[in-house]
């Protein structure tokens, strides 16, 4: 993978920010008893933490859609997309995304910072 270009200060705030209610991304948590629970995310930051779930649930090109549309972050969807191409376990797939979504909010908090 390919390391992540500078965040525009535009996709910046909004990924640091809520979404609406149209807006959400909706996962799930597989639970041995319980079956999926469903999540419902209204930050990025909150589907880092589902993707750090020991079972997360949700659709990858879901996902980069929502990233592209919402977020309007095309560059984080794109990378996500050649992750998704590499065909690999569903496991890895999700470690390697949660691993670019880390990497973006980090660069939006520090670019936060210097504004």
């Amino acid at each position: 993978m390919k390391k992540l270009s500078a965040v525009p200060e535009k996709v910046a705030a909004r990924i640091l920010s809520k979404v609406s209610f149209e807006n959400r991304f909706i996962g799930g948590r597989l639970r041995h008893h319980a079956g999926m629970k469903r999540v419902t995310s209204y930050r990025f930051e909150e589907i880092i933490h589902l993707l750090n779930d020991p079972w997360p649930v949700l659709n990858p090109e879901a996902l980069g859609r929502w990233i592209r549309e919402v977020m309007s972050d095309v560059d984080l969807a794109e990378e996500i997309a050649r992750v998704i191409e590499m065909g690999s376990s569903y496991p890895v797939t999700i470690s390697h995304i949660r691993g670019l979504m880390e990497e973006r909010l980090d660069q939006c908090r520090r670019l936060a910072l210097h504004l």
